[in-house]
């Protein structure tokens, strides 16, 4: 049975680079390595918002959320690795709760600046990552968990 692991995000407005890496999502979700399954995009903005895809399991991918004012640019955090930049926002990583041995992933985002929360939960093979429908990048989750 898996340790409890806490996890906050926190947004905050930062700059971002034009070129992106996602080793802060890989982290978050335990991927290892590049090979694990990350990938770097290029960034093609064009004012959509993004939109993250966690199905709810192997065979139903239909749980969809939404980010309507964050655009898919992500950019790691030099001096912090659990630290990402959505396009001028920056995503802090304080905690990650995996609950149960099904892989139970619990992310809140916490817009510092609205003392906004938006809660997220999925129980997933992947998560997708799009914009305009025209980018996606996958991360896989741990298998050992």
């Amino acid at each position: 049975m898996s340790t409890a692991r806490s996890a906050k995000l926190i947004v905050k407005n930062e700059t971002t680079n034009q070129f992106f890496m996602l080793r802060a999502l890989y982290r978050l979700t335990g991927v290892a390595n590049q090979s694990s399954g990350w990938q770097m995009i290029k960034p093609e903005h064009d004012g959509t918002p993004v939109e993250i895809t966690f199905p709810t399991g192997v065979t139903s991918p239909t749980c969809e959320f939404r980010l309507h004012a964050i655009k898919y640019q992500i950019a790691e955090d030099p001096a912090d690795p659990l630290a990402i930049t959505f396009d001028g926002r920056r995503l802090v990583v304080e905690e990650l709760f995996v609950p149960d041995k099904n892989n139970w992933f619990e992310h809140t985002l916490v817009d510092a600046d609205n003392e906004e929360t938006i809660e997220i939960a999925a129980n997933f093979p992947i998560i997708s990552i799009k914009s305009a429908g025209k980018t996606t990048v996958h991360l896989f989750r741990r298998a050992d968990l």
